[in-house]
């Protein structure tokens, strides 16, 4: 990653832990070597979370209503109230999971790529194989337990791109649980 910085080849990025109040030290919240992922998005799926994930947006974007984001959500579920809740801020969110048609998908991956959309939730579909190289933004809002998946979640927004001077990204975190 350096390396390809250095040489011009991705995008240069600045990164920021927003501190996330909610708790996810809870053995219930955990099922054998991971998160329980309807647990987990029952946690992560507050409207006060949700504010707080709005307040970062207003506190550290250049222009929150412009910009492309990627946000990487836990499940479908989670995925949908984003979008929701952030339309309810007045943001142009959708959300895409693999219940979308293709056809759909397509059309929201354009529409991010050219600026009529601001803001997709996501869950891991697309982590790999998509090239949206305008996106600007990257939003973490839940745990990553791997690497290689957040590597190429945090990849998605380091295409180089005309006119694109930097990639934001803003990971949100809570108190993790010790097994994390």
């Amino acid at each position: 990653l350096p390396q390809a910085l250095q040489a011009g080849l991705l995008t240069p990025f600045q990164y920021l832990c927003v501190s996330d109040d909610t708790d996810l030290r809870d053995d219930n919240l955990w099922s054998g070597q991971k998160y329980n992922i309807e647990r987990l998005s029952d946690k992560l799926s507050t409207r006060s979370r949700a504010r707080l994930i709005v307040d970062a947006l207003h506190k550290y974007l250049a222009d929150e209503y412009t910009c492309r984001a990627l946000c990487f959500c836990v499940n479908k579920r989670h995925a949908d109230f984003m979008a929701d809740q952030l339309r309810l801020y007045g943001f142009n969110a959708e959300s895409l999971t693999s219940d979308t048609p293709s056809a759909e998908r397509e059309q929201l991956a354009k529409n991010l790529r050219d600026g009529s959309l601001h803001y997709l939730c996501v869950v891991d579909i697309f982590n790999e194989g998509v090239d949206i190289p305008e996106v600007d933004t990257v939003l973490f809002l839940r745990p990553t337990e791997s690497l290689t998946i957040f590597l190429q979640q945090l990849g998605r927004g380091l295409r180089l791109s005309a006119g694109k001077t930097e990639l934001t990204v803003l990971d949100f975190v809570a108190q993790a649980n010790q097994k994390y």
